[in-house]
């Protein structure tokens, strides 16, 4: 006999007063005893074989191992030897099943965290959600969006993530490197809107302004010049077009450059980037537009269906649709999941410079040098209005950000405000506008209207170059001067993000 098998004579004799022998083996192989299974497993392989050998008259009580329930509450019997060994003969024993079960569930429990969400203002817990250490902040925005049921609103309200009273910016940054933690309380509070005035010239430099106290509060140097540049709907990142063909990706609060996009054959025109800075889109005078996945860095989708180069581009608030517009008089509406063109928008007699989505994502707003502008469905592609009786081409056309109207300007110095509802049954004009210099940009928020203009610098012809005026005719107060660009103001564009 072995030494195994003395010591479990010795603990059966221990037990028999008791109980008999096979409700011995039944505790001890419950109990996981790695010894008793395979004495059950070398005495139920001889019980089998004779049962199987012995004919269906002759049988023995047998009792297998349990393995699933049956419909009358029993156990299976198996069918064979192959089918015996497979569930209890060889393999792993039950105690090291169930070790290795908790083992894996122990991995599973130490991988999630529980996450308190509370509302900042009155400290109120809205829910709880379980996350992994190595989730990004990204997908914890997506997570307490649909924890919350944000994502069934047509318009949710934005909002932004605090933890430890500090705002946490959405990116692919993990929790364990925010330093979240099991337990943490993470606070949710109404997006604070900013506005925000992005510029660019030909000396290189693109620079953010503070449209509350004008002053510039960072710049990104570039060694060729820049014709473009945006915000993030959250304005942490800000994305430049440069005629040496590449896209630049940067902080918009340490300045530090963040990516470089290179796709593009010839000079970058346009660029814009997408709700919660997923994606990015890039249109160039090769004639393409090119889709980004800013996480990775690489193409997502080639848009190649423009004849001549491509003015500009925009992301619908949705993420769903990408729409560009070239010289070639079309816009063109594009599927991000599919990278297929969906829409044509066709009417304009000249070059489309301008495009941009309505709040709602249900319109789409261009401007052309036919010295028009015109508002289109994005489902059916068809017009729903023309914005006409400009003297000069359109530097810009874009709705407000309640999606009641559009503005258009011109290089000419004026600026029209538009019914975009068109209540009347036509595009109406509301108000108009006229300053004596060049409008580059403009923009209206709650009614109010702010004009940006370029002026020659006047105080040194040493100096040269020119200076962006901003001017708000609402307020009957003068320009304010934005002094800080050496060369010649090729852009400038008034942003609200929150």
């Amino acid at each position: 006999m072995t030494a195994s098998g003395a010591a479990e004579e010795k603990r059966f004799q221990q037990f028999q007063g008791q109980t008999g022998r096979d409700e011995y083996h039944k505790k001890m192989a419950k109990a996981g005893c790695i010894e008793t299974r395979e004495i059950l497993r070398d005495e139920r392989k001889k019980e089998l074989l004779e049962f199987h050998g012995q004919g269906r008259k002759e049988r023995k009580v047998f009792s297998p191992l349990p393995r699933a329930g049956n419909r009358k509450g029993g156990v299976e019997t198996p069918e064979s030897i192959d089918d015996f060994r497979q569930t209890c003969g060889e393999g792993p024993t039950s105690g090291q099943q169930i070790k290795t079960n908790l083992h894996k569930i122990g991995l599973k429990k130490a991988n999630h965290m529980k996450l308190y969400i509370l509302r900042w203002e009155d400290n109120d817990e809205l829910c709880q959600i379980i996350m992994a250490p190595y989730n990004t902040v990204r997908e914890l925005h997506e997570k307490i969006i649909k924890t919350l049921g944000m994502d069934k609103s047509r318009n949710p309200e934005p909002f932004r993530i605090m933890f430890k009273k500090t705002n946490i910016f959405i990116n692919d940054e993990t929790l364990q490197e925010v330093g979240i933690v099991h337990r943490d309380s993470i606070h949710i509070a109404r997006a604070r809107r900013r506005c925000l005035i992005l510029s660019g010239s030909s000396d290189g430099t693109v620079k953010l302004w503070s449209a509350r106290t004008f002053r510039c509060v960072q710049t990104f140097p570039h060694q060729s010049c820049v014709n473009s540049a945006s915000l993030s709907p959250d304005g942490t990142l800000a994305i430049t077009a440069c005629t040496d063909g590449v896209v630049r990706v940067w902080s918009a609060e340490s300045g530090e450059k963040v990516a470089s996009l290179r796709g593009h054959v010839l000079s970058a025109t346009s660029a814009a980037i997408g709700p919660s800075n997923i994606f990015a889109a890039t249109a160039s005078e090769d004639g393409t537009a090119l889709l980004w996945k800013l996480s990775t860095g690489k193409v997502k989708h080639v848009l190649g269906g423009h004849s001549e180069a491509v003015t500009s581009i925009a992301i619908s608030p949705e993420r769903d649709l990408v729409a560009t517009c070239s010289k070639d008089r079309m816009g063109l509406l594009w599927a991000t999941e599919t990278g297929k063109c969906v829409v044509k928008l066709v009417g304009h007699d000249d070059h489309v410079v301008s495009i941009a989505f309505s709040p709602d994502g249900s319109s789409v707003i261009t401007g052309s040098n036919d010295r028009t502008a015109r508002i289109w469905s994005t489902k059916s592609g068809g017009c729903r209005g023309v914005l006409g009786g400009h003297s000069a081409f359109l530097c810009q056309a874009q709705f407000t950000a309640d999606g009641t109207m559009a503005f258009t300007a011109t290089y000419a110095g004026t600026i029209r405000l538009w019914d975009a509802l068109g209540r009347s049954g036509h595009a109406e004009c509301l108000r108009v506008h006229r300053v004596r210099s060049a409008i580059i940009g403009a923009y209206v928020h709650e009614r109010k209207l702010s004009i940006i203009a370029e002026e020659e610098r006047r105080q040194s012809r040493a100096i040269g170059g020119m200076e962006i005026r901003v001017y708000c005719p609402d307020d009957d107060e003068p320009p304010i001067k934005l002094d800080g660009h050496t060369g010649s103001v090729t852009f400038a564009k008034m942003l609200m993000v929150t």
